[in-house]
C-alpha cells in the first residue's frame, strides 16, 4: 500500500469529523467526549501523516499516537460516564492517568513510548474499551425503543465493537509472527477497517439528537 493511499484512508476520520464540528454546540453534553474524539483523531493523523507523506519521516508518530492513545482513552470512558455505562467518575480519571505514566517512566528509562509494557498497557486499554462498548450496544438494544438505524448511541457503540475487536486481533497477530507479509496484510486490513468505522460513526454523528429545551 502506498504511502498516498495510506494518508487518504487515514484521513476517512475527517468524514465524521465535519457532521461533528456543525452539530456539537447543538448536541447534548453526553455526546461531546465522543465529538472532540473525532477531532482529536483528525489534528493527530494530520500531524503524524503529513511528515511520513512529504518526508518520509515517521519519527513523529512515535510520539504523536501514544499521546493520542491517552486522550482517547480518557474521552471515550467520559462518553461512556455520561451515559451511565461506568458508575464512577474515579476510573475516568485514574485509568488515562495510569497509562500516561507508564508512557512517561517508559520514556525517561528508554527514551521511546515503545517497550512490551506500553504494549501491554495499549491492548488492557483496547480490551477496557472493547467490553464498555459491548456494553453500552447491549444497553441500547434492550433499553431503547429507538429504530437500530437511527439510535446514535448503538451506532456508535457498534462502530467501537468493529473497531476494538480487530484492533485487538491486531495486537494478537502482531505479538505471535513477526513474518513481513503477515504484517501488512494485516496492516492493509487494519486501514479498511479504520474507514469503515468512521463511515459508521458518521451516520451516528448525522443522527445525534439537539440538546432538550425545557
Amino acid at each position: 500500500m502506498s504511502l498516498t493511499l495510506q494518508f487518504i484512508l487515514a484521513m476517512s476520520c475527517v468524514l465524521p469529523a465535519i457532521p461533528g464540528l456543525l452539530k456539537f454546540r447543538k448536541a447534548g453534553s453526553n455526546y461531546h467526549p465522543f465529538l472532540l474524539l473525532l477531532f482529536a483523531a483528525v489534528v493527530t493523523e494530520l500531524l503524524a501523516d503529513i511528515p511520513m507523506l512529504l518526508y518520509n519521516d515517521y519519527s513523529i508518530q512515535s510520539v504523536v499516537y501514544p499521546f493520542y492513545f491517552i486522550i482517547e482513552i480518557f474521552l471515550m470512558l467520559l462518553f461512556y460516564r455520561l451515559n451511565n455505562i461506568i458508575a464512577s467518575t474515579f476510573w475516568v480519571y485514574a485509568i488515562p492517568l495510569t497509562g500516561l505514566v507508564v508512557y512517561m517512566v517508559n520514556y525517561y528509562y528508554r527514551h521511546s513510548f515503545e517497550n512490551w509494557l506500553a504494549g501491554y498497557c495499549t491492548t488492557g486499554f483496547t480490551i477496557i474499551n472493547l467490553l464498555l462498548a459491548i456494553k453500552l450496544l447491549s444497553n441500547e438494544i434492550f433499553e431503547t425503543k429507538i429504530p437500530p438505524l437511527k439510535n446514535p448511541k448503538m451506532i456508535i457503540a457498534f462502530g467501537c465493537t468493529l473497531f476494538y475487536s480487530y484492533y485487538l486481533l491486531v495486537k494478537i497477530f502482531i505479538s505471535l509472527s513477526v513474518q513481513t507479509d503477515l504484517y501488512k496484510s494485516i496492516f492493509s486490513v487494519h486501514q479498511i477497517i479504520n474507514v469503515v468505522s468512521y463511515i459508521i460513526f458518521t451516520w451516528a454523528v448525522i443522527w445525534i439528537p439537539g440538546k432538550i429545551k425545557y
